[in-house]
């Protein structure tokens, strides 16, 4: 309540101004209506990994070939311009204002497609080898998920964490990035997690192989579910 007191406040004092055009927002949110129209959203994503379909009731056919460990993926955008630069300028160039405007718009999709009682149980953001958040400043999916937590009042999963500081997967084909992430991930008291669902929060899905990973090892430590909330989707290469 605080927190959205404060927000309400601040665009009172301070009003809203598109990262896009940088005109004036008109709204409580940095973004005018206007941008966000022109954004790439994902209309028909297959529900069980977001990858562009041609219907919302039938999985695609990389799912029918070989289902996902995760059960649910939500996605707000194909990775296209202007997408791909606002998520790289947060990532890397440290454009807070991007990742807190794409996260209310994750928030509001999120509330858009769940029931309350329906939420998960817990929110995880993928983690990042302790060496790669040290040269970067921060990570990126904790910020997401940080967002989207005190949002929703759901709880933060802070036992998840990267233990191998494998390569970046850029540029990998399928098969190297499962290779590469193989066995890179660690859970701590995985006994919290018995008969719980947790929603793994990332920027980006590509092939899909980090979510695969994290979440053979959460539903090993006895999770019923994991759901994939991202911000964009890119296609299968």
């Amino acid at each position: 309540m605080v927190n959205r007191l404060l927000d309400r406040l601040s665009f009172m004092l301070f009003p809203g101004c598109c990262l896009i055009c940088t005109g004036p927002s008109q709204r409580r949110l940095d973004l005018c209506d206007a941008c966000e129209t022109e954004f790439p959203k994902l209309t028909t994503p297959c529900p069980r990994c977001a990858y562009p379909s041609t219907s919302t009731d039938n999985l695609c056919g990389q799912c029918l070939l070989q289902t996902p460990s995760f059960c649910r993926t939500l996605a707000l955008w194909h990775y296209h311009p202007p997408i791909d630069s606002l998520i790289s300028q947060f990532k890397y160039h440290k454009r807070f204002s991007n990742g807190r405007v794409m996260g209310q718009l994750l928030t509001n999709h999120v509330q858009h497609h769940y029931r309350p009682e329906h939420l998960p149980d817990w929110i995880a953001p993928v983690p990042m080898h302790w060496r790669r958040k040290l040269s970067r400043g921060f990570n990126h999916g904790e910020q997401l998920a940080e967002q989207l937590a005190l949002t929703l009042d759901l709880p933060l999963l802070k036992g998840l964490s990267r233990i191998r500081n494998s390569p970046p997967q850029q540029g990998l084909s399928a098969g190297e990035r499962r290779q590469n992430l193989r066995h890179a991930f660690k859970l701590k008291q995985p006994h919290r997690l018995q008969g719980q669902s947790i929603a793994l929060v990332d920027d980006v899905m590509t092939t899909g192989s980090t979510a695969e990973e994290i979440s053979q090892l959460l539903l090993q430590a006895g999770a019923t579910e994991v759901h994939i909330w991202c911000l964009a989707r890119t296609p299968l290469s």
